[in-house]
């Protein structure tokens, strides 16, 4: 289904470089946040993490959806129930 909504977007912002789900739901989320930026230039200054959760939300429904993302100062992990990580001192 996310291909498909991805591939509807007229207001997409990137263009996956394969054909898997995974680069056209990143590609959504990105299109999402974009829009929300031009939607609203003073939030600009403060990354709008509610967005990212809700169409992380979103895109999940369609299917299990993991990424790492970072705005240069944070870094943003979602995943389903199986995300891993590792903790180094």
């Amino acid at each position: 289904d996310i291909v498909e909504m991805e591939r509807a977007n007229n207001g997409s912002v990137c263009q996956p470089a394969g054909e898997t789900d995974s680069e056209y739901a990143f590609c959504h989320l990105l299109s999402h946040i974009s829009q929300n930026i031009l939607a609203s230039p003073a939030a600009n200054a403060n990354f709008s993490f509610p967005i990212v959760a809700m169409i992380s939300e979103l895109i999940a429904s369609h299917g299990k959806f993991n990424f790492l993302m970072s705005d240069g100062e944070h870094l943003i992990a979602y995943g389903h129930d199986r995300l891993h990580y590792l903790e180094q001192r």
